[in-house]
């Protein structure tokens, strides 16, 4: 499955709420059959990367991503494989 456009507004960031969200969306998966999450990281947000590799995400030079925005730089991909 492919993860895109989390967000928490700023008010409330730091509070573990994108985890929350994100195990939401990791649990859909894991119901759906899927084997694994990917997603990509925008270059302007590198703060991102130690966030999802906290919660388990490993980089990944060979995330195929469903939209690419051909004005922006790579994104960085990360990966998740769900174990049982």
């Amino acid at each position: 499955m492919e993860v895109k456009r989390i967000g928490v507004q700023q008010a409330f960031q730091r509070q573990g709420l994108g985890a929350v969200i994100l195990d939401a969306l990791e649990a859909a998966g894991r119901e759906a059959g899927m084997a694994g999450a990917q997603l990509a990281i925008r270059a302007d947000q590198p703060r991102l990367i130690d966030f999802y590799a906290g919660l388990g995400y490993q980089p990944a030079n060979d995330v195929e991503l469903t939209t690419v925005n051909p004005l922006s730089p790579p994104p960085f991909g990360m990966r998740k494989i769900f174990k049982d």
